[in-house]
């Protein structure tokens, strides 16, 4: 069977040992499949270098680049450059990553019933979530270079429209939560929808979080870049959490926020501006991209780790924390309800209720045999969730059905 995958990025990338903010998951995914004598894998993917196509095969994976001038914008000419992918590579089944990008539509239309959709985000629907509990001023208030948390929102709900478009073409579509496959109802109630979980990065199947192993009263964070990762919910919450225990230490990983050049940034502003108002710098340390096995040595450290976003479907960071058993409070939105159960493997809280946030981290703080309990349970349901053999049978057989 020769397989074709159209992603939002290279996945190559993710090989260069840097922390993969996304994509990684693919990677691993990937590497199974091209272990198989029955799969031949052709990965293609959007690139500015070149007008023509980069090609490329590492070790048994094709990879194929594709020109876009700006991945951000519709372009009706990559149906025939999608065109001559498929007289090239001739597969039999097409597996779009996600929706999120308005190269989905074209290549859902040139591929039709051999294509199948991952659903990763749905940024249509995410940008009605973007700028919940920023206050009015903020989200309007223009930076330097003319941009604002408002239009950063406008340009989510402008690739909402080819996402809904594409989601409508599509015939056949994978997910993961309650959430996603209720949003895909509303927009295709007849599509063919199979649920497949997702498998991780190779490092987070070994390794244990332990209590007495940890850096006690700290916090870790994976993204923060942007205003639905909810960080600004999340200070709220930090605020409270220092009037009791003063020397809480936050680590966030992920983009750089952009701190550096907040006059650019208008979330980033927004941001500074909290930390130095609640004097909560001593308290945060931004540590960016960090390699698989370096973001995971994070984890292991952390006594909690924080899932504050406002909008999400089946975030991996959470995935990752739970299966190495990390103590988790986690925002109770998109499909989060799915992934862990409130009480037993964690917390979960209303996502613009800072005041549980931080009641609920407290708890985990002064409760070791609390956060034990939620070690052990998380990660023997992570374990299940994300089981590499199961999840790569499951798709295989998505694969199968698709092709009839």
């Amino acid at each position: 069977m020769r397989v074709l995958w159209v992603c939002n990025i290279s996945i190559m990338q993710t090989k260069k040992n840097v922390y993969a903010w996304c994509g990684g998951w693919m990677t691993a995914t990937a590497e199974l499949l091209a272990e198989r004598t029955d799969i031949e894998l052709v990965v293609c993917y959007p690139q500015s270098e070149s007008e023509t196509l980069l090609e490329q095969k590492r070790g048994k994976i094709q990879y194929c680049g594709f020109y876009v001038v700006d991945r951000n914008e519709y372009n009706a000419e990559l149906e025939k450059v999608f065109g001559r992918i498929n007289r090239k590579y001739t597969p039999d089944i097409v597996h779009i990553f996600g929706t999120e990008f308005p190269h989905s539509l074209p290549a859902v239309r040139v591929w039709k019933e051999k294509a199948v959709i991952s659903i990763q985000g749905l940024i249509g629907v995410y940008a009605k979530h973007y700028f919940t509990g920023i206050p009015a001023k903020i989200v309007y208030r223009q930076n330097f270079g003319g941009g604002s948390i408002y239009k950063g929102m406008l340009g989510l709900r402008k690739r909402g429209k080819y996402e809904y478009k594409a989601i409508q073409c599509a015939r056949n579509i994978i997910g993961r939560t309650d959430w996603d496959y209720a949003c895909i109802q509303l927009i295709h109630s007849n599509v063919s929808y199979f649920n497949c979980n997702e498998i991780l990065r190779d490092c987070f199947y070994s390794g244990e979080w332990e209590y007495s192993q940890c850096k006690k009263h700290s916090i870790l964070i994976s993204q923060a870049d942007y205003p639905v990762k909810g960080f600004h919910i999340f200070l709220r919450a930090l605020k409270l959490i220092k009037k009791k225990y003063s020397d809480v230490e936050v680590i966030v990983a992920g983009c750089p926020l952009g701190i550096e050049q907040k006059e650019w940034d208008s979330y980033a502003n927004y941001i500074l501006g909290l930390l130095e108002k609640w004097h909560l710098r001593k308290n945060v340390r931004f540590i960016g991209t960090q390699s698989d096995q370096k973001m995971k040595e994070q984890f292991l450290r952390a006594h909690v780790f924080v899932l504050p976003s406002l909008i999400e479907n089946s975030p991996n960071s959470l995935g990752e924390a739970m299966l190495l058993g990390v103590p988790c409070v986690a925002s109770d939105v998109g499909g989060v309800g799915s992934l862990m159960r409130h009480g037993e493997e964690g917390f979960v809280y209303q996502v613009d209720a800072e005041y549980m946030l931080a009641y609920y981290v407290e708890k985990i703080f002064e409760d070791p045999r609390l956060a034990e309990k939620f070690s052990v349970n998380a990660r023997k349901h992570a374990k299940i969730t994300h089981d590499r053999e199961s999840n790569l049978k499951e798709l295989l057989g998505i694969y199968k059905k698709v092709l009839g």
